[in-house]
């Protein structure tokens, strides 16, 4: 184990320490510890290439606009924000944010270059008060990738003109309004005013021309808002029962667009529920995945893997990764990169998101855990702060080199 630790240690420095570029690490603190109070005053500042340190300090940051430049975000302790729009990247820039929580939409739009979002939450304040308000909307991109993300919105993601690859995440639509009774305003004590339960958000909306790629992730559609019901005590009479919403879909996927997925879960939403003057007023489930035009999906046959790791390290402290796959089944390589390059790749039932020329390292294998877990430590950088991308490639064994699998990705920052 020593040598693998070792091997780990020396592997993103040795090979990119002398060809990084001078990045800077800025840091945001609400508190004024920090180089900056707020995240777009850090953004504005930066320069292509530079990592922004957020730390939560448990306020509120207010939303930030990234617009054309070669940035990395990475929250300490998951700090909340309200929003974010990641727009208008040119084909040799990329943005990656890691470890945040939203509480309104993330919008990614126009982009040529790639956008990579990892442990992300997004539940907008549509999505817990049954109004629409989606958690996502990846508009007009290029590629998007997105590890360990939960997001709830209404619907939970819009995806337009894109290629998409989602590991090890969890994307829901919102409930539905509850139905409600409004008494008489006017004094007259006529009849009520009944409203029905909201229909739940679809999980994911794919519109036409795009791609996306699953792997270990859950797709749910929205919960129908329950029935409701007026009483004589506020009323002058009762109209009867308001019906309770429908589930929401778990997928839509548009024209000519294409979903495959791996070892994931695609469901529909319940119908919402009665009230007991209500019983026979509940709503339908929703639909699992609804094809329009020439639209499809393809359930791809096999078990997820994936790689995991801590986003924020300090060289000399310990670096927490874990690679899941097959109980003594898979030997285990690294592949790490200073880029992003995102590549579907079939034969090996995954997305390379890394640059595929990148050097790789042997590790070990699975364990009769599943679970193999390495603490190396970074050497010394030879710069401030270097992002490091990186992806498991898991091979059979035995079954030699040409049955291989990509895991999930992760982002590594080592800062001196």
């Amino acid at each position: 184990m020593g040598s693998i630790k070792a091997i780990v240690a020396v592997a993103a420095t040795a090979v990119f320490g002398t060809s990084a570029h001078s990045q800077s690490l800025i840091v945001v603190n609400s508190d004024g510890t920090g180089d900056f109070t707020s995240i777009q005053s850090a953004i504005n500042s930066a320069a292509d290439g530079d990592v922004i340190q957020v730390m939560d300090s448990g306020d509120n940051y207010s939303g930030f606009s990234i617009n054309n430049k070669s940035l990395v975000l990475a929250g300490d302790g998951f700090p909340r924000v309200s929003g974010a729009t990641i727009r208008d990247l040119e084909e040799s820039r990329s943005v990656a944010i890691d470890g945040f929580d939203f509480s309104s939409t993330v919008n990614i739009e126009d982009n040529r270059g790639p956008v990579w979002l990892e442990d992300i939450d997004v539940e907008t304040f549509g999505s817990i008060f049954g109004f629409p308000g989606s958690g996502l909307d990846v508009l007009q991109n290029a590629a998007v990738s997105l590890t360990r993300v939960n997001v709830t919105g209404s619907p939970g993601m819009n995806i337009l003109t894109t290629d998409a690859f989602i590991y090890d995440s969890e994307i829901s639509g919102g409930a539905g309004t509850d139905g409600v009774s409004f008494p008489d305003l006017t004094g007259g004590g006529g009849p009520c005013e009944v409203a029905d339960g909201g229909d739940g958000g679809t999980g994911i909306v794919i519109g036409a021309a795009s791609f996306l790629y699953m792997s270990n992730t859950t797709v749910r559609g929205g919960t129908g808002g329950f029935a409701g019901s007026c009483t004589i005590g506020i009323c002058g009479s009762c109209p009867g029962c308001t019906s309770a919403g429908s589930g929401g879909r778990a997928i839509s996927v548009g024209a000519d667009t294409r979903v495959e997925y791996l070892d994931s879960q695609i469901l529909a939403g319940a119908g919402g529920g009665t009230v007991p003057q209500c019983p026979f007023s509940g709503g339908g489930s929703g639909a699992t995945i609804v094809q329009f035009s020439n639209g499809e999906d393809v359930e791809l046959p096999g078990t997820s893997v994936s790689f995991e790791a801590s986003n924020l390290n300090q060289v000399g402290d310990p670096v927490s990764i874990k690679f899941t796959g097959e109980p003594l089944g898979h030997l285990v390589y690294l592949q790490i990169a200073t880029s992003q390059s995102p590549l579907y790749f079939p034969p090996w039932e995954g997305a390379w998101l890394i640059d595929q020329a990148a050097p790789f390292f042997y590790l070990g294998f699975i364990p009769a855990s599943g679970t193999l877990e390495l603490t190396p430590k970074f050497n010394s950088l030879g710069v401030p702060v270097l992002p490091i991308y990186a992806q498991g490639i898991f091979v059979d064994f035995p079954g030699g080199v040409t049955a291989r699998q990509i895991s999930s990705p992760s982002l590594l920052i080592a800062y001196e």
